[in-house]
């Protein structure tokens, strides 16, 4: 394709140039290790299919409060280089092997996050940096049975469904708007 041209890979068009992937499938869950919510992990599984002519890196974004990076785990991938932004850390992944256009690649973090739920108003989202099919969060662990108040901070549609049931929460969305933050928030 020349640049300029239309990509058909997803219902929502873009011009293939703005990513070097789309995410299949965004598999996210946040557990609470104690009954506090002191200590969580983050867990996250994230299928792309390459939209570039190659790939040799993956950005992972990283946001919250508390100690972030506390055993941050890649699957083997390394980290390039760490950098800070207005609203966190992007880590830059190295790739095992450089991917082609086509090609799918999964990506597998895991981080522990120390005193990052301390207040009252909580929350965790997702923001979804390139087209995606399917993003899905949980909030499970420990502490999920003392979430109250559940709202969800998201566009309008009806892509969205938010379910609880004492012993966690999540959030499924089909084809989330690109850029957006998906926000499950609730009280403690």
């Amino acid at each position: 394709m020349s640049p300029g041209t239309i990509s058909s890979t997803t219902d929502t068009r873009y011009p293939e140039e703005l990513f070097a992937y789309e995410t299949l499938c965004y598999a996210g869950c946040l557990e609470f290790l104690d009954a506090n919510g002191d200590v969580a992990v983050f867990r996250r599984r994230q299928t792309i299919r390459v939209t570039a002519r190659r790939l040799t890196v993956f950005l992972d974004r990283i946001w919250g409060e508390g100690v972030l990076f506390a055993d941050y785990w890649t699957a083997g991938l390394p980290i390039v280089e760490a950098a800070r932004n207005r609203s966190g850390w992007v880590a830059i992944l190295g790739l095992r092997r450089t991917y082609r256009k086509g090609e799918v690649v999964e990506i597998r973090t895991e981080r522990r996050i120390v005193g990052g739920f301390t207040q009252q108003l909580e929350h965790w989202d997702s923001t979804m940096f390139a087209p995606t099919k399917w993003l899905s969060l949980e909030i499970s662990g420990a502490a999920a049975g003392r979430l109250r108040w559940p709202n969800l901070l998201a566009p309008a549609g009806d892509n969205v469904v938010v379910d609880q049931d004492g012993k966690a929460l999540s959030l499924i969305v089909r084809e989330p708007v690109a850029h957006a933050p998906y926000r499950l928030q609730w009280n403690w």
